[in-house]
């Protein structure tokens, strides 16, 4: 009887898991928008990682043999975390990486500053010599032909 209940909070504890780790896949949806094509792959990669982190634990905890509390406890742990504490950790999740990505762009934007400066210096000095040429070439040509 014992060995049945580490089994049912072992299953129940994976469904809790794999409901955090497609909370944190959506807050990466939510706070980044991916292209269809990315989401679908995501959605493949996790589906893969749950199937296999179920099996584990049912090969785990109870070498491999299916039973029926098993799956209740898995649905069991899902239902409980959706229903209880799902939004406040999706909002976190989302809030964590939204910030995340706003620090990494501020650095990025610092790293990046020289590098613009210097092709701002850069197009600016070719640019402004090809405006020079291209209004000494008009303004020979206004000359020439006031002249003739």
């Amino acid at each position: 009887m014992r060995h049945e209940i580490y089994v049912l909070l072992a299953t129940v504890v994976c469904g809790i898991a794999l409901s955090i780790l497609l909370d944190f896949r959506r807050g990466l949806q939510k706070a980044i928008n991916f292209p269809d094509f990315i989401v679908i792959a995501a959605d493949i990669i996790y589906w893969c990682a749950a199937f296999a982190a179920v099996v584990w634990v049912i090969w785990f905890f109870n070498s491999g043999k299916v039973r029926a509390y098993e799956i209740i406890g898995f649905a069991s742990g899902s239902l409980l975390y959706f229903f209880t504490i799902s939004p406040f950790v999706l909002q976190a999740f989302t809030w964590i990486i939204e910030n995340i990505l706003k620090i990494i762009r501020f650095i990025f934007k610092i790293l990046l500053t020289p590098i613009r400066f210097l092709y701002k210096i850069i197009l600016v000095y070719t640019l402004g010599k090809k405006r020079r040429k291209k209004e000494e070439y008009t303004a020979n040509e206004r000359i020439k032909r006031k002249a003739s």
